[in-house]
């Protein structure tokens, strides 16, 4: 079954490049929406003028890191918070049949799967929809 809507989600480094350009290459594919987001981790004491302009500095890059999707609409979608709780809500908010996001390489890569805290596996143990993971 095709899905039809992905998210992706990217936290902007170059690792994550990967699964975007694999995210995009599959909505193309099977004519799927697509939902990019990124999360910006920041400290609840962090003053919303520095939330607003985090925001707007990740908006840009986005813009820069996203082609456009043929004629397919892509939306672009930055949240504040922790990473794989927004993920996770916004899978769901967004009605995503899949979730696509790098899985960054570690010179431990036994103690990196096992770690309860890292975002991918969070999201793969509590997703509602696939997860696909793209190495970098």
């Amino acid at each position: 079954m095709a899905p039809r809507k992905i998210l992706c989600a990217t936290d902007l480094l170059p690792g994550s490049a990967k699964a975007l350009a694999y995210a995009h290459w599959l909505a193309q594919q099977e004519h799927s929406h697509l939902i990019v987001l990124h999360v910006v981790e920041m400290r609840s004491d962090s003053r919303s003028e520095d939330r607003e302009a985090m925001s707007d500095k990740a908006t840009k890059r986005l813009k820069q890191l996203v082609p456009p999707n043929g004629d397919r609409s892509v939306d672009l979608i930055v949240e504040s918070g922790a990473p794989s709780e927004r993920i996770l809500n916004g899978a769901e908010g967004q009605g995503a049949d899949l979730i696509v996001m790098g899985s960054h390489q570690t010179s431990h890569p036994r103690v990196a799967a096992h770690l309860p805290w890292i975002t991918t596996h969070q999201v793969l143990c509590q997703s509602r929809c696939p997860v696909l993971t793209v190495r970098n």
